[in-house]
């Protein structure tokens, strides 16, 4: 059984941990976008977002022996359907009091629709998943 506890997660532009000092380093958190589309796009058809999204969590461990960190990453789009899904694997050193997670999502494919995208990461308990963490972003469309 995994005993990790998700502490926290934030969405930015990139997340950096310095090898000199191992602090970790948000750049450009993220709480709201604009995209700009032109007026006669089909908008009816997906759009791909041109961002690359780090999602950086923060993990207490408590495993008595090596293991891998179990849970998923899924974006939802304003009109709730999954646009993303994620499945990572992180090696745990039971060594190591936490864990730092860096997830990158290269692009956001769905149709172009003003709203809150909402990131969801579920860790798994037992046979299923439970979520532990709902990060909204904020997403306005501008017609040019």
């Amino acid at each position: 059984m995994n005993k990790y506890k998700h502490r926290w997660s934030i969405l930015c532009q990139k997340g950096i941990i310095d090898r000199s000092d191992n602090n970790l380093s948000l750049i450009g958190v993220l709480e709201m976008l604009t995209f700009n589309i032109p007026k006669d796009a089909d908008k009816s058809s997906e759009f791909v977002f041109p961002i690359a999204i780090d999602v950086v969590s923060l993990w207490d461990n408590d495993m008595e022996k090596e293991g891998e960190l179990d849970f998923i990453l899924e974006v939802f789009s304003p009109d709730k359907k999954r646009i993303l899904k994620i499945v990572p694997k992180f090696d745990i050193d039971k060594s190591k009091e936490r864990l730092r997670t860096i997830i990158t999502a290269n692009g956001l494919k769905a149709l172009p629709i003003d709203g809150v995208y909402t990131f969801f990461i579920k860790e798994r308990r037992g046979s299923g998943y439970k979520k532990v963490s709902e990060i909204p972003l904020k997403v306005k469309i501008d017609e040019v």
